[in-house]
């Protein structure tokens, strides 16, 4: 007896539908890789915004660095200041002493060149007086530095010759203004005016 198929197309169906039922009933491991891409998706924020978080950290410990460093400078600055205001202070003070100091020394050179005219003066004097022979008298005498003047009288014309000559040892120049004979009522005498220049100064200060 010969069986014919009739349906093979579900046949075919029914073979197509065990192999998909055989192939639903394998197992399936979606579910790991899920929460492994999930946990990265969570991860990169994560470590992103730690990252930030830790740079502003790091950003503001510099910064209080650096706000420390400039408080320090600006102190130093402040001292540097006071030190530089000290220094000029002092620098004012001490150029008022190099004043002070300078007039006093103008002052002990004045008093040194006023003793030593006395000196000279009183050595000039000396000379004068030390050339003037017996018959002459002064009137009047001026001394100076390095010169004199002196109106006197003499006896006779010869006196003044000879306190000429005497006088020429210490003056380069002696000039005579006037010589005039006058009567006196006992004697007659001379009145005369020498000036005398260029004091001649030795070693030993005239």
């Amino acid at each position: 007896m010969i069986k014919i198929n009739l349906h093979p197309k579900k046949k075919g169906i029914a073979k197509a539908g065990k192999r998909n039922f055989l192939r639903l009933e394998l197992p399936r491991f979606t579910a790991p890789e899920l929460k492994i891409k999930g946990f990265i998706y969570f991860l990169i924020p994560v470590v992103i915004i730690g990252l930030e978080v830790f740079y502003y950290l790091k950003l503001d410990i510099e910064i209080s660095k650096l706000s420390k460093e400039k408080n320090d400078i600006e102190i130093r600055i402040q001292r540097y200041k006071a030190v530089k205001q000290a220094i000029q202070n002092l620098e004012k003070q001490l150029e008022e002493q190099k004043k002070v100091k300078n007039r006093i020394e103008a002052q002990i050179q004045v008093y040194k060149n006023f003793a030593v005219e006395k000196r000279d003066i009183l050595k000039i004097l000396y000379q004068i007086s030390d050339s003037m022979p017996d018959g002459i008298w002064f009137n009047s005498l001026n001394i100076e530095k390095n010169r004199a003047e002196l109106q006197g009288y003499a006896l006779n014309p010869d006196k003044i010759t000879v306190f000429y000559n005497r006088l020429s040892r210490h003056f380069k120049k002696i000039e005579f203004n006037s010589t005039e004979r006058q009567k006196g009522r006992l004697i007659e005498f001379y009145k005369f005016e020498l000036e005398m220049k260029d004091w001649i100064k030795n070693k030993e200060g005239g």
